[in-house]
């Protein structure tokens, strides 16, 4: 994990999040410990077309604190 994280942190993309644009979706669940909601909301603030989706009460990987999955993007809510 820490090689891919180096992977794409440490070297450069040849381009910035400013230059991006199509349409973006981000998703975010607001428990993940390991990539938290402040990432998402840096890249929307980089991101010229982005939309910011917090899901409440889910964690890494679409776990939730009460079962639920979160909603798929144009799609209803899985259970």
């Amino acid at each position: 994990m820490v090689g891919d994280l180096a992977g794409y942190t440490l070297a450069g993309w040849g381009f910035t999040p400013a230059q991006v644009q199509a349409d973006v979706l981000l998703a975010y669940g607001e428990d993940d410990g390991l990539v938290p909601p402040a990432h998402g909301e840096w890249y929307r603030a980089q991101l010229p077309a982005a939309e910011l989706q917090l899901w409440p009460a889910v964690g890494r990987l679409e776990n939730s604190r009460d079962g639920r999955r979160p909603p798929r993007p144009g799609g209803p809510a899985a259970s």
